[in-house]
């Protein structure tokens, strides 16, 4: 029912115009227009990883175009490093866009002795440092591990894992290190 020259649409719908000049000649044409939804992206509240973990990046599946600020052009990203990523997905000339912010936590620093050797019979005592929760195996206490081997027991080579949790970050790495046990040498001199 517009009587001007231009009007705008917000729906979707035929149009048709016609118009009549000072000499009686008429004029008539039809458009159809379509409404295309802007695309739903959210990539969620930001986050924390730990070094060396990931986290899928998903800005959604019903776009027709992804592009990320690392260049990366599909729906989903993994994201490893501290950064803030963000994304723009489009259907067309409709654009929605969204960032989440990521943070590294490091891990706990482990600090072991290097793979030794002892004599039967002897205790060594092994001391971890760093991070604040310290799960051994074979099993041992808090942040060190008692290697006890008497002379009653065989020669055997044990390698021991650490896994240190920095329990403020949730955070761990492993460590290991290999004891092995020596022989006592044998000395008869005879009578």
């Amino acid at each position: 029912g517009e009587t001007t020259q231009t009007i705008q649409v917000v729906a979707a719908g035929t149009y048709s115009v016609s118009t009549q000049n000072t000499c009686a000649a008429k004029s008539a044409d039809t458009i159809t227009v379509s409404i295309i939804p802007y695309p739903v992206v959210n990539l969620g509240k930001d986050t924390t990883i730990c070094m060396e973990d990931t986290v899928l990046l998903d800005a959604g599946g019903d776009a027709i175009t992804y592009l990320w600020n690392t260049g990366e052009t599909t729906n989903k990203i993994e994201a490893l490093s501290q950064n803030l990523y963000s994304v723009e997905a489009a259907n067309g000339q409709c654009k929605t866009r969204d960032s989440i912010a990521i943070s590294v936590n490091p891990l706990p620093t482990i600090t072991l002795t290097n793979n030794t050797a002892i004599c039967l019979g002897d205790i060594l005592q092994l001391n971890a440092f760093g991070g604040n929760s310290y799960q051994w195996s074979p099993a041992a206490g808090l942040s060190s591990a008692v290697v006890s081997n008497p002379a009653a027991n065989p020669i055997v080579t044990t390698t021991y894992l650490l896994l240190v949790t920095d329990t403020m970050t949730s955070c761990f790495d492993v460590d290991s290190v290999t004891v092995s046990v020596n022989p006592i040498p044998l000395i008869n001199l005879g009578n």
